[in-house]
């Protein structure tokens, strides 16, 4: 059967018209017709290495289980390694070695091609350096998960040390589509797996092609699959070892695009929340001088009575020991009253500092002391002299002298409403220092 190898191999005619290795046919066919000769004149081989994978798509065979296999050329501590066999007969100087022991996971060798034909190339060892080193080989062969083949080796101390391509499996009685070919070793004994390459056998003919159905299993009509189109040689690899063979350079781009991505979110995060801080900043700025500007009222000047500095030393004891500045003679306004401070605002809020709040409650007091002076000044004028009190006075200029004083009649209950007012302004700036100080100094 052509899905079950032997040991011994010999050169046949094989699908390229040139020779290659595989096992002997029982049955050949005595003419070959024009039309299957330009069939196999479309046929080629691609090799697929253990290391370097598919001469076309480079993609590798999938060695299961991972970590269960070593490649052979480069093993420090396998006993078969580059010492003992010949490198310049393996090819591209590669092979995977496995060893399998009873109860362990069966070794696996899993790739995916579409072709017409496969061969299977093995090293395979007769007579090892040391007698105790396994060479008995057991494998055996899927294709789209049925089973078409085994392969068993046992020790042959009359042949060679090393057999080099042998293949171990061939069938050339593919359909051209998509295949899946497993190679597995288990079973109850211990054995050796070398594996070197594989190769199989594309169409790349566009013409479709029917197989004869006069041809043999062995003969050259069997490169003509029966399909009516013919796929595109390509090779699918299984997902798992897609995922598991990203090259470094796109890890390293996913790495950096990451690394960007997250750079660009922490800069437009620092940009929105200092944005939002200085819109903040200039809201609270914004309070802050509409919450000072009632309270840096005008001054409002007094009416000129010609006060003295000692009346309003004597009127105001709380003054600094310093000499007083001559005070001021504001012009008074009374149909304009001040604005008042708003008791509910916050003295935290204020931006006004504990020296200017100071200043502010001294001119207040400055203020109130000269209105009483002027108050008491206006009532000494008013009071009758004794000599208008002696004499009797008609009627007529009663009423004269009550018409020349009543404006100042109304000018001293003005001052005296004033004075109520810079009283009310006094408290609130007492209780507004009060509140900025800290509560351990109230």
């Amino acid at each position: 059967m052509d899905g079950i190898a032997h040991v011994c191999s010999w050169y046949i005619i094989g699908p390229l018209g040139s020779l290659s290795r595989g096992p002997m046919s029982s049955h050949r066919s005595s003419q070959v017709s024009p039309r299957l000769a330009a069939e196999a004149s479309s046929a080629v081989n691609v090799t697929v290495d253990d290391e370097y994978g598919d001469q076309n798509s480079h993609w590798v065979p999938q060695f299961l289980p991972l970590g269960g296999w070593s490649q052979g050329a480069e093993c420090v501590g396998c006993a078969l390694n580059s010492t003992f066999i010949d490198t310049g007969r393996v090819m591209n100087a590669s092979w995977h070695d496995t060893t399998y022991y009873p109860g362990n996971k069966t070794r696996e060798i899993s790739i995916d091609f579409v072709g017409t034909a496969v061969y299977v190339y093995h090293i395979i060892v007769n007579r090892p350096p040391n007698p105790l080193i396994t060479v008995f080989t057991n494998l055996s062969f899927l294709i789209d998960n049925a089973i078409v083949g085994n392969y068993t080796h046992s020790l042959d101390p009359d042949g060679p040390p090393v057999l080099y391509d042998v293949p171990v499996y061939v069938n050339r009685n593919l359909t051209n589509e998509k295949h899946t070919l497993r190679i597995q070793s288990g079973g109850p004994n211990i054995t050796l797996v070398l594996f070197d390459y594989i190769q199989y056998t594309v169409n790349t003919s566009s013409t479709p092609s029917q197989s004869s159905s006069s041809s043999q299993p062995g003969s050259l009509a069997s490169l003509s699959p029966p399909t009516t189109s013919t796929p595109s040689p390509t090779h699918t690899q299984p997902a798992s070892s897609t995922a598991a063979r990203l090259s470094p350079g796109i890890i390293a781009a996913i790495a950096i695009s990451l690394g960007l991505t997250a750079a660009l979110v922490l800069i437009i995060a620092l940009i929105i929340r200092s944005r939002a801080r200085g819109k903040s900043h200039n809201t609270a700025k914004e309070e802050r001088q509409r919450i000072v500007v009632p309270f840096q009222e005008r001054q409002v000047p007094s009416p000129s009575f010609g006060l003295s500095q000692a009346a309003v030393s004597r009127s105001f004891p709380l003054a600094s020991p310093t000499p007083s500045p001559p005070p001021r003679t504001p012009a008074y306004h009374a149909l304009c009253p001040p604005p008042r401070h708003r008791v509910d605002v916050p003295a935290p809020a204020l931006s006004v500092t504990g020296t200017e709040r100071s200043l502010r409650y001294m001119e207040l007091v400055e203020e109130l002391a000269a209105l009483e002076t002027m108050v008491k000044e206006a009532e000494e004028a008013a009071r009758p002299t004794p000599s208008r009190t002696t004499g009797a006075t008609s009627g007529p200029e009663r009423g004269e002298r009550y018409r020349l004083r009543h404006p100042k009649d109304r000018r001293l209950a003005s001052i005296r409403l004033r004075m109520k007012r810079v009283r009310a302004l006094i408290e609130d700036e007492r209780r507004l220092m009060e509140e900025a100080l800290p509560r351990s100094q109230r």
